[in-house]
């Protein structure tokens, strides 16, 4: 529920930064609830006239799935409806809203008829609905409802009825129509999935907030000094390349690796037994904005370049957009939908046991930041749009491990 809170709040951020004229946000829940009994024959008779009318046979309505709707004592609102009503209840914001209803979840067949076949009592003889709404995913349910609100004004409700009796003979209109046989549409399109990724459909809002959302690993960093990230020991300092953040002469320098504390912290990106450098000189508080990525050189034009290498960079955008590697770029400003090396970034030479794959860091040549293979490998990076994916691979699994803690949690409460 929080997740969602938030995401919606960092939506509507991101489209007030777009448009002209927006001063503030306003968040505020909408409480609509309707929990009046329904009888069976509320359902029945309307059932029963429609079955008449297409021959249906008549023990549909026996069916379990028909008896789970016609026994239930409840009807549910959906939150496009809960909206509709809200905004026809404040005739008075309707001049200044942008009208457009948007969901995480697409909306039901009913809503989203309901929604196409409302008009301001203003607007009649139009052809365009006065809301606009997503694609509806065509799924129909039984209870839905329209909330019940003595604060409408009376050409609104007339309005929505007009809407209701529309959506009445759509239906009608389709069940004369028979079977057809579709392509399921998915209901939910929380967040930004990684088919849509891939296939290159991304709006650039949706680029843009992609591009600003800190990684998973990110998130999880304490900013406090109560909670702060504890190093292990100290093991050994080597020497590093280093492609400085103002676009100076790479470099080489010490840093310090330390030993990984039992059990991990879970912020810190090494695993397993790896030594974890101290990049605060460099990075200060953000240093665990970091990420990583193993570099294997060969064939190179000295025998001492090659080797294992981590490439590692900084995430967060509060620190400033490496110059080095915008030079290796020819780029002088990054557009906002595109995510960035941010601070130094360092060049560490590891090696690994080729049976025991003990982790280790040693001295990286003097010349290494001189190889022309960095300067490909950014170019490529940046053409594959690496930095993205990775983001994108980070919201995947975090809620691939969202679902597993949630059937955990189930598995758990009937144990």
């Amino acid at each position: 529920m929080l997740g969602r809170l938030r995401a919606a709040y960092l939506c509507f951020k991101s489209v007030a930064c777009k448009l002209r004229g927006v001063s503030t946000i306003e968040l505020s829940s909408l409480e609509y609830h309707q929990s009046t009994e329904v009888k069976e024959n509320v359902f029945r008779r309307p059932l029963g006239r429609v079955g008449e009318e297409l021959q249906l046979p008549a023990s549909l309505l026996k069916d379990k799935g028909a008896r789970r709707y016609t026994g239930s004592w409840c009807s549910h609102i959906h939150a496009e409806m809960q909206l509709l009503v809200s905004l026809a209840s404040k005739p008075e914001k309707t001049a200044r809203i942008r009208r457009y209803i948007g969901v995480s979840k697409k909306p039901c067949f009913l809503c989203s008829q309901v929604l196409l076949s409302y008009y301001m009592p203003s607007l009649r003889g139009t052809n365009k609905p006065f809301f606009n709404v997503r694609q509806s995913h065509e799924k129909v349910y039984p209870l839905w409802t329209l909330p019940c609100t003595e604060l409408v004004p009376s050409d609104f409700s007339l309005a929505v009825a007009a809407a209701t009796k529309s959506t009445y003979n759509a239906m009608l209109k389709l069940l004369h129509k028979g079977l057809v046989r579709q392509a399921a549409i998915a209901e939910s399109s929380a967040g930004i999935t990684r088919s849509i990724a891939l296939s290159g459909e991304l709006t650039a809002l949706q680029k843009e907030y992609l591009a600003n959302q800190h990684t998973l690993n990110s998130t999880r960093v304490a900013d406090t000094n109560d909670n702060k990230v504890v190093l292990g020991p100290k093991v050994k300092s080597v020497t590093v390349g280093i492609l400085p953040v103002d676009g100076s002469q790479p470099m080489v320098a010490q840093v310090a690796f330390h030993a990984l504390l039992q059990p991990p912290d879970h912020r810190i990106p090494e695993f397993g037994h790896d030594l974890v450098p101290d990049f605060h000189d460099a990075w200060g508080e953000y240093q665990f904005h970091r990420r990583y990525r193993i570099v294997n050189l060969r064939a190179q034009e000295s025998d001492d370049l090659n080797g294992d290498y981590r490439l590692y960079w900084n995430e967060s955008p509060e620190l400033s957009e490496n110059k080095s590697i915008k030079g290796y770029l020819g780029e002088e400003t990054i557009e906002a939908a595109r995510r960035f090396w941010y601070g130094d970034v360092f060049l560490v030479h590891f090696t690994e046991h080729p049976e025991t794959f003990a982790y280790n860091v040693r001295d990286v040549p003097q010349n290494v930041t001189q190889c022309q293979a960095w300067r490909n490998l950014f170019q490529q990076m940046w053409a594959d749009q690496f930095l993205e994916s990775e983001l994108e691979g980070d919201r995947y699994f975090a809620e691939e491990q969202a679902k597993r803690d949630s059937d955990e949690e189930i598995i758990l409460s009937r144990m």
